[in-house]
């Protein structure tokens, strides 16, 4: 019990650590114009999709096919092909500091030489001290790349961040992904891949606990939870306007034939990924599927790549680290007690 409770603490610390608000990244494909008007939007209303017989169809269909494939990946999960597809694949946990560690560093860096702290839509013009700023971020993006000094080099972000919200306000809270890699470097060290490793053999200071994980799984699902909540159901004009914008529905094949069932399907889909992602349900399952709209989304918009690093580093540092304090775990033992007193077999 004493582990859930000082996990709490640190996720209480991940929390403290950012504003509460955020704009998601519709803001990347469109203009401040159309971004102003559809804040004041308040006619959009994305569950008046469901007054068509048609589309509460669909729903009911895909929520049963999503219904399906859970119980069937779960079912694969506990069987010995899935007990050994785990394995191998949890062979490369150790390169999942690598991915989030490197994603960070390159976000950091292009930060400083674009001069747009970790989006495009935020001008480092708006902080002061730009010059040393810069300086700063160049610096803690080489030694994260390299795995040296992490615990300070995740201290200073996570000042440097504080301190951005002053310009930048509550919106911060997008990207509040790198809050979880920030406070894993502090606590956890870089890993055996790295610098602090090779020279001084130290891998983190409390890297006997199972915490990072939870930390930077919890931090990648609250933004994405967030973002489906603030836009796509209390600001849904904005993501109506890139639906439209891009005449989404004529990929019929992707997408329902109603934009507006589009917004509330997106809302949807990314609230579950982000509490799935939270608890650690499905896990591997639910972040191939963020991967894959991720990457579908960069085809279809031409989005800059550079600001969804942190989400391709976390979802990969994910896909291959164990999980732990998760419904997964919880799941997958109870499953294996119930075979071991023949209840199932």
């Amino acid at each position: 019990m004493s582990n859930w409770k000082n996990l709490f603490y640190f996720l209480a610390l991940l929390l403290f650590s950012l504003p509460i608000s955020s704009s998601a990244h519709e803001v990347y494909v469109l203009s401040e114009g159309e971004i102003a008007q559809s804040f004041r939007d308040s006619t959009v209303h994305p569950f008046r999709a469901l007054l068509d017989p048609a589309n509460i169809q669909l729903v009911v269909l895909i929520g049963i096919g999503i219904f399906v494939l859970v119980i069937a990946n779960f079912i694969f999960q506990q069987s010995g092909v899935g007990n050994k597809l785990s394995a191998k694949i949890e062979r490369l946990g150790n390169f999942g500091a690598i991915f989030i560690r490197l994603a960070v560093a390159a976000a950091l860096f292009y930060s400083a030489y674009s001069q747009n702290f970790l989006g495009p839509e935020l001008s480092l013009n708006q902080l002061t001290f730009i010059p040393y700023i810069r300086i700063v971020l160049y610096l803690l993006s080489a030694l994260i790349a390299l795995g040296l000094f992490s615990e300070a080099a995740g201290l200073i972000s996570i000042i440097v961040l504080k301190l951005s919200a002053i310009a930048f306000g509550a919106y911060l809270f997008n990207y509040l992904s790198y809050v979880g890699e920030f406070l894993a470097l502090i606590f956890f060290g870089s890993g055996i891949y790295s610098l602090d490793y090779l020279f001084f053999k130290r891998r983190g200071l409390w890297t006997k606990l199972e915490w990072e994980q939870p930390i930077i799984r919890i931090s990648y699902g609250l933004a994405l939870l967030y973002a489906a909540v603030y836009v796509k159901f209390l600001h849904p004009a904005i993501t109506l306007a890139v639906v439209n914008g891009y005449d989404l529905p004529r990929f019929h094949f992707l997408f329902p034939h109603d934009p507006l069932l589009i917004v509330l399907g997106a809302g949807i889909v990314e609230a579950l990924i982000g509490l799935c992602i939270i608890f650690g349900f499905q896990t591997r399952l639910v972040v191939t599927i963020s991967l894959f709209y991720l990457t579908l989304s960069l085809f279809l918009f031409g989005e800059a790549v550079w600001p969804h690093l942190i989400l391709f580093g976390a979802s990969l540092y994910l896909l291959v680290t164990p999980s732990s304090f998760s419904i997964d775990n919880l799941a997958s033992r109870l499953w294996y007690n119930m075979r071991q007193e023949g209840i199932i077999n």
